[in-house]
């Protein structure tokens, strides 16, 4: 591969150099010497090359015009040894190879150039170290710099922990819940912890020497909760209602019965004086007021229960997640467009390397052990945040702008099950597996 790739960046290399070099890839690929290469072979080879691509990508680029030898139909596709070699010749770059898409293979082979907005920054990669491991499954985890902390919880455990961001160490252990704690959040002022739980409480504890401040309860399991930008915090719960507690005065107020949707709330994200809300019985998101607690409408869109929730830093973009597809809402003054101004789909994801796309062998299995399905999804840090992180399970993280176009991904050896950007401006995330491994990555 690195042959090729100065081969094909030197003008004079015209010729018989580069022919041979080319040939030399095609037997590699061509392992049971028919002449042809089925689709299957062309994804192993290059591969095997640490290049990648999806099965649409390969047709597309050798499918070019004014390029003879190729069988195209429903139930065959193969290349021959003629039309491998005249595919790179004329070639002065391997951009092609690194696309996502067929349109974006067209633009290359057009010469055009895709438009950046000048105000954000590429993605050029990233980096990923281990942080700390727990027992068991990462649950959930809260970042609120520039406290160098993280607030964790682990799968069915009845206490949550404040780490070092830094080194893992463990500063505090939250201990008094009864049953296991399914979310929890740490205020903006960095003052509180709030944690939700099955016992049908939410307990306020103090971050600096871990006390129980406040305990509210309720009539049902509490499963989400997370605090606005003025230190309320919301909850949501088995009976589909969101309530909204005054820390400083002690107050609750809820959601109106009437205009309550179906379902146990799932999750909850707040920007301003808005909120986005999911339930179990709805393939939408519901948009309320904070202050009034009243429904402001609903984003469709999704075909599965909606189980991941986010806005961006500065709340002018939503993410909601379910299990097939990942939609980014357009926010504005209390209003959200009701069209997805992005959308990716578990069926167009791929496995990339390098830059360069192909169906993971996982995704096309038929059995739902190994269905390919969305866990996760995050935007990215700071000048980042016009782009999105997801993970699936089977274990791959992928990285989008929110247009929905795959840039590149990477196996993991477990699936991450949350991620939580960090918003101090130090580009990093933190995300957690299923096998109780916390991790930071670094965006560039």
């Amino acid at each position: 591969s690195i042959q090729l790739a100065d081969i094909v960046s030197k003008e004079e290399s015209e010729g018989t150099e580069r022919d041979v070099i080319v040939g030399h890839l095609y037997d590699m690929m061509d392992e049971d010497h028919k002449e042809r290469l089925s689709l299957q072979q062309l994804q192993r080879g290059f591969h095997r090359i640490g290049w990648a691509h999806s099965p649409k990508g390969l047709k597309a680029i050798f499918k070019m015009p004014k390029v003879g030898g190729w069988i195209d139909n429903e139930n065959e596709f193969s290349v021959t040894r003629l039309r491998f070699i005249e595919t790179f010749r004329g070639l002065r770059s391997l951009a092609m190879f690194r696309c996502s898409s067929r349109d974006s293979i067209t633009e290359v082979l057009d010469k055009r150039r895709r438009k950046w907005d000048p105000g954000t920054r590429r993605l050029r990669g990233y980096t990923i170290e281990p942080l700390v491991s727990l027992s068991r499954r990462i649950k959930c985890i809260s970042a609120s710099p520039p406290l160098p902390c993280l607030a964790v919880c682990v799968k069915d455990a009845c206490t949550a922990m404040l780490l070092s961001s830094e080194t893992g160490e463990t500063y505090r252990t939250f201990s008094g819940h009864c049953s296991a704690i399914f979310d929890l959040s740490i205020s903006p002022d960095k003052r509180f912890v709030a944690t939700a739980s099955r016992d049908n409480t939410l307990i306020l504890w103090d971050c600096t020497c871990g006390h129980l401040v406040k305990q509210f309860r309720h009539p049902g399991v509490v499963t989400c909760c997370v605090f606005t930008e003025n230190n309320q915090i919301l909850t949501g719960s088995y009976d589909s209602m969101v309530r909204r507690y005054d820390v400083g005065k002690g107050l609750m107020h809820t959601t109106p019965p009437q205009q309550s949707g179906k379902g146990v709330v799932i999750t909850l994200a707040t920007m301003k004086q808005m909120a986005a809300v999911t339930r179990t019985r709805e393939m939408a998101v519901e948009i309320i007021h904070v202050k009034s607690m009243k429904g402001l409408m609903k984003l469709g869109g999704h075909d599965t229960v909606v189980w991941i929730l986010q806005f961006n830093s500065t709340g002018s973009n939503l993410i909601s997640l379910c299990e097939k597809y990942i939609k980014v809402w357009k926010t504005e003054n209390m209003v959200i467009e009701e069209e997805a101004v992005g959308s990716v789909s578990i069926d167009d994801l791929g496995l990339v390397s390098g830059g360069i796309v192909s169906s993971p062998p996982h995704a096309s299995c038929s059995s739902n052990a190994n269905k390919l399905t969305f866990l996760s999804a995050s935007f990215l840090p700071s000048s980042f945040e016009h782009l999105i992180m997801a993970t699936t399970s089977p274990a791959v993280v992928s990285f989008f702008d929110i247009s929905g176009v795959q840039l590149f991904s990477f196996p993991n050896r477990f699936p991450f099950y949350t991620i939580t950007p960090c918003s101090d401006g130090s580009e990093k995330l933190y995300v957690g597996d299923t096998a109780g491994n916390i991790f930071t990555i670094s965006v560039f």
